[in-house]
């Protein structure tokens, strides 16, 4: 996941909601006067903005549901669905609530989130589901994870880490009462049809002490 540096060429300047945009072209690390946004510039963003490569590390676009990323992190949000649950020899119905998910390149977190602000106060909280342990890290038993750092893509990396993640078998709990104020029991039986709601789960910290830790 190491990047190549690349010198910047060019930064945008927005005013208000948008009423304004200059352009300021960068020289030997300085950045020079602002002049109105050129039609040529803005092509030249939908262009790489539509691209196939939209994700790749090698053009630095970032999908707009990564919240940072920084050498070999990379933090993201996961929106909640249905999805088939396998718990054991079980397989359940299972909504899924929107998720936060990090990657440092060495392990999985997951954590639990009410919606997909990026407000840097908003909460995560405990991911309470077999597989998880209190600090949010996830046993991924004998997955080999060394295919998700072979990955030229930000894309890559998230689809990787999703599939490790929701394809599991689930057995083994790692969190006690302390992290829900539901029993596993009553998580699956709401679950059948939507959310639940958080904040019967532990509270654990905001996105921005998540993302400096």
């Amino acid at each position: 996941m190491d990047n190549e540096y690349i010198d910047p060429t060019l930064v945008l300047v927005v005013y208000g909601d948008g009423q304004y945009i200059e352009e300021h072209k960068i020289k030997n690390n300085v950045i020079g006067p602002g002049y109105p946004l050129a039609f040529e510039t803005l092509k030249n963003i939908t262009k790489v903005a539509n691209s196939n490569e939209l994700y790749s590390f090698d053009n630095n676009i970032i999908p707009n549901n990564v919240y940072y990323f920084k050498d070999n992190t990379i933090i993201w949000h996961c929106k909640g669905q249905k999805r088939k649950l396998l718990l054991g020899n079980e397989v359940h119905d299972f909504y899924y609530n929107d998720i936060v998910f990090k990657y440092n390149g060495e392990n999985i977190f997951a954590y639990y989130v009410e919606d997909d602000s990026k407000n840097p106060n908003t909460i995560v909280y405990a991911c309470f589901l077999p597989n998880v342990y209190g600090d949010g890290s996830i046993c991924t038993g004998n997955v080999n994870l060394d295919k998700i750092n072979d990955t030229n893509s930000y894309d890559s990396i998230m689809n990787e880490v999703e599939n490790i993640f929701f394809n599991s078998v689930f057995t083994d709990f790692h969190m006690n009462e302390k992290y829900s104020k539901l029993s596993f029991a009553e998580i699956l039986e709401q679950s059948k049809q939507q959310k639940i709601d958080v904040k019967y789960m532990f509270k654990y910290k905001s996105l921005k002490q998540l993302c400096t830790k």
